[in-house]
């Protein structure tokens, strides 16, 4: 499986989500000020990244465990209980979550965001350059993947899969 390297990004985003959650303390924040802080700010700093590039298990696990704990109220030395499974709190508000995006389905939804683009936004510089080297996703069995792709378009192309 092609990532976008375990050894770069998973430092990053810990360094990431840990910089942004230094200056709030835990006690000082509600909780619905601490989703609030979730669901704008922390969930949005890998989006560029999960847009080229698919995120392992480990990373997409280790971010949801950052945001768990700053959800919860954990800190370094001290962690709380989570009353609630993950799983339910990345659930719709619909379906009795909180609406907390899940980081491995974000993934998983960013790539197929940039499939969807190349076939249907023709025009845009994007489709045209990807097309013209990798084979046209509109007819069947045109799309290609060499071994020598670079390393977005691997993971661009497993979406299909």
């Amino acid at each position: 499986m092609v990532t976008g390297g375990i050894d770069f990004n998973l430092i990053r985003f810990s360094r990431l989500y840990k910089k942004k959650l230094q200056p709030w303390k835990n006690h000082l924040l509600s909780q619905a000020a601490r989703l609030t802080l979730i669901k704008f700010v922390l969930t949005a700093i890998p989006t560029y990244h999960m847009s080229y590039y698919r995120l392992s298990k480990q990373e997409t696990q280790k971010c949801n465990s950052l945001i768990a704990r700053f959800f919860w109220g954990s800190e370094a030395n001290r962690r709380k209980p989570h009353m609630v499974a993950w799983d339910k709190i990345c659930q719709p508000f619909k379906l009795g979550g909180l609406g907390v995006k899940n980081m491995s389905d974000f993934n998983f939804d960013m790539l197929a965001k940039q499939l969807w683009r190349i076939i249907q936004e023709t025009s845009s510089l994007f489709s045209q350059i990807m097309t013209r080297k990798y084979g046209n996703p509109r007819l069947e069995g045109k799309f290609k993947c060499p071994s020598n792709a670079s390393p977005s378009w691997k993971c661009i192309f497993l979406q299909m899969i």
